[in-house]
């Protein structure tokens, strides 16, 4: 990289060799110092906003939108898209990720939830009740393997999903019966 200073893969492969030796903050270093000189190279830019979300969470959002800018790369997907937006706390892009997600069958059950409470935060009731449903038909449908990679954490988040559809759904009933 000290030699070739203009090529891009060098930089990319240093990146990944310090990723991979834990050494996400030099990582990200490197990654910044290869924006110094390509400002808008979109392998960089998004090797910076997958870094952030890993070393540094608060310098997300602004990698995030700097990369959204020349428009959504095509090594990134949606749902990846989704949980980095949830981490630059910027719910509406989390939605719309989401929703393209589910929509080509993307999501899985843990997907699902943190789909539907994104789109609780964002006051989308009946979305977010269409994919806590959608989340518990996924988690009760894992196979045996499955479950036991999970931990038995799937009971649980099916226990989570239902409560939280059971608020939502309760909070229609008071405002109807007021109304």
């Amino acid at each position: 990289v000290a030699l070739s200073p203009n090529n891009v893969a060098y930089t990319l492969l240093l990146v990944d060799s310090l990723e991979r030796g834990d050494k996400g903050d030099a990582a990200l270093s490197a990654v910044n110092d290869g924006l110094e000189q390509h400002p808008s190279h979109p392998a960089l830019m998004l090797k910076q906003v997958r870094l952030s979300g890993k070393v540094n969470p608060s310098g997300v959002r602004l990698a995030l939108s700097r990369l959204l800018v020349l428009g959504k790369p095509a090594d990134l997907p949606d749902p990846e898209l989704a949980y980095l937006a949830l981490q630059a706390k910027d719910d509406s892009l989390a939605h719309e990720a989401f929703q393209r997600s589910a929509d080509a069958g993307l999501l899985s059950g843990q997907s699902y939830g943190d789909a539907a409470f994104t789109a609780l935060r964002l006051k989308l009731d009946r979305q977010a009740l269409s994919l806590f449903a959608k989340g518990v038909d996924a988690l009760s449908n894992l196979t045996l393997e499955e479950t036991l990679a999970t931990r038995g954490r799937a009971a649980e988040q099916v226990l989570m999903y239902r409560q939280a559809t059971a608020e939502v759904s309760r909070t229609w009933g008071v405002t109807a019966s007021l109304t």
